[in-house]
């Protein structure tokens, strides 16, 4: 049983650029083939800088799949940023975890129960903070959460932390970095005109193996960001 996944900070459709473009974002997750994708940094109804775009639904309707979206920040009734999770699986359940801090901006987790193979799996969607503290204690959070799962994980976003990191180390002892066999150098995303660092993970438990693990994209100027994606197996 193969599921092929991404994780993707799509800047709100704004590519590295500086144009914002919907089309460009669309053609990335379209080639990627993916059965399953985190976006980060995405507008619902935001502002004029994404025309108040629902943009989870507009990809979605597009892809022709199910769609999850978590708020991270909110303004009024309808101005929400957040993360937002496109599926070909069918959706069994959801939860939006908020992070409010007066130190920082607004930041989620996004969980939900797919059904993959009539098996159920846990998926988890964050974008971390770059405040030490914030991270830390955000981190420790979501940890808890996944050590109380009973259901194959998957576990991805942006991060912003680097390799062997403190943070990375933690998650390490409990889940399999889906970008680093044994020797292989990080799969930098960021930033996506030239990358230099990994922002973007991709997280397993011990069920699933990793296939196959790559950063590649037909328009690396779709964003500030470059996809992560993965090849995963699951055993029954």
């Amino acid at each position: 049983m193969k599921l092929k996944v991404m994780t993707f900070n799509m800047h709100h459709g704004r590519g590295s650029d500086g144009r914002w473009d919907m089309e460009r974002i669309l053609h990335v997750l379209k080639t990627s083939d993916a059965d399953l994708i985190g976006l980060n940094e995405v507008d619902r109804r935001f502002s004029k800088r994404s025309r108040y775009l629902d943009q989870a639904d507009w990809l979605a309707e597009r892809l022709e799949m199910f769609h999850l979206f978590g708020k991270a920040q909110t303004w009024g009734h309808d101005r929400q940023y957040g993360n937002a999770i496109l599926s070909r699986l069918p959706i069994l359940s959801s939860q939006n975890h908020r992070f409010e801090s007066r130190l920082a901006e607004g930041r989620s987790l996004l969980e939900t129960k797919l059904t993959f193979h009539g098996r159920p799996i846990k998926v988890y969607l964050t974008h971390l903070p770059l405040n030490p503290w914030l991270h830390r204690k955000q981190t420790d959070f979501i940890l808890h959460k996944v050590r109380q799962e009973s259901h194959p994980v998957i576990l991805m976003g942006d991060w912003n932390m680097l390799p062997h990191s403190s943070a990375w180390r933690k998650l390490t002892t409990l889940l399999t970095d889906a970008g680093r066999g044994k020797g292989k150098a990080p799969l930098c995303t960021y930033p996506a005109s030239k990358p230099r660092w990994q922002l973007d993970y991709l997280f397993v438990s011990r069920q699933w193996h990793v296939l196959k693990a790559e950063v590649s994209t037909p328009l690396p100027q779709a964003s500030d960001h470059l996809p992560f994606t993965a090849k995963l197996r699951l055993d029954h």
